[in-house]
C-alpha cells in the first residue's frame, strides 16, 4: 500500500520507496556499521502511522477511536489543545 499508494505522483515513486527503506535497511544492516549514522526524520513516522490507519480502512475495517484522533491531530494539529 505504502509503495504504490495514489497519494504518491509517478515522477516521485523511486524517492519515495528510497525514503521508506533506508530506515530499515540502516537498521537490519547496523551490525555490519556500528558506527554508522541516519538522520532521523520523525516526520516519516508520522506519515507511516497516518498510511497505516489508512490501509485499516481500505482493508474496510474500522479504525479504533485512538486511530481517528490520531488522523484528526494530524489533520488539524492545533485541535491538540482542545
Amino acid at each position: 500500500m505504502l509503495f504504490d499508494s495514489d497519494l504518491i505522483k509517478d515522477e516521485f515513486r523511486k524517492e519515495w520507496a528510497i525514503l521508506l527503506k533506508t530506515p530499515s535497511g540502516f537498521f537490519k544492516h547496523a551490525r555490519n556499521d556500528p558506527e554508522g549514522t541516519i538522520d532521523f526524520n520523525p516526520a516519516l513516522s508520522e506519515l507511516l502511522m497516518i498510511f497505516a490507519v489508512r490501509g485499516i480502512g481500505a482493508c474496510q475495517l474500522s479504525p479504533a477511536p485512538i486511530e481517528n484522533r490520531f488522523l484528526d491531530l494530524a489533520r488539524y494539529p492545533e485541535s491538540r489543545f482542545l
